[in-house]
């Protein structure tokens, strides 16, 4: 349990393309930590050095590149503040699809067959048919992730992506519900409810 004497710092906002999701989790959060008595504040790292941070412990509300793949994390150690959420070594993995595939192949765990492409798709590659899905290696919330039915969609797709990201994974597409299951130590391991996420 953190102290109530502590200076919470709800970093929220940031560079990403998610920095509007962020900052509506950031106010959620600051807004709950006040409720309950917390001193806490926000901070925008885009708009300041991290170096500049005068807090306890920060909250991590950030989405995206720069802020959930290890960067941000790695600063916070380095400048001694503690911070909620994973390391700089598991933020690495999780947030590059093609790490996180790798890993998951060494412990037995399924995943969507895939292909790592550096050009334009013409055609589908051998053993897969339509639909499939395109997306960015290292991008959150289905940012840039779309689902192809045709050539032409292969075709524009992949082009789009290339323009903005140098790789993108190809997968075959697996009808499903989306259901999320969050995990936290403090210090004991405790399993959260399982949620299903239903996008408009």
């Amino acid at each position: 349990m953190i102290s109530k004497e502590l200076t919470i710092a709800v970093l929220c906002g940031g560079s990403s393309q998610e920095r509007e999701v962020s900052l509506r989790s950031g106010k959620n959060v600051l807004d709950s930590l006040l409720r309950q008595g917390y001193k806490a504040m926000v901070f925008d790292p885009s708009e300041r050095p991290l170096s500049s941070l005068e807090a306890d412990v920060a909250f991590l509300a950030l989405h995206g590149p720069q802020y959930e793949d290890g960067a941000i994390q790695a600063q916070l150690e380095l400048f001694g503040i503690p911070y909620t959420g994973n390391g700089p070594s598991s933020c690495i993995i999780s947030m590059n699809k093609l790490f996180t595939k790798a890993l998951c192949a060494r412990y037995s765990i399924p995943t969507a067959a895939y292909v790592l492409c550096s050009a334009v798709c013409d055609r589908l590659p051998q053993s897969f048919s339509y639909p499939v899905v395109l997306k960015p290696l290292n991008e959150g919330s289905s940012i840039d992730v779309f689902i192809c039915d045709t050539d032409a969609d292969l075709v524009r797709i992949s082009q789009q992506l290339l323009k903005r990201y140098s790789t993108f994974l190809l997968e075959e597409f697996i009808e499903g519900r989306e259901i999320t299951v969050g995990v936290v130590q403090c210090p004991d391991t405790v399993v959260l409810p399982s949620l299903e996420l239903i996008p408009k």
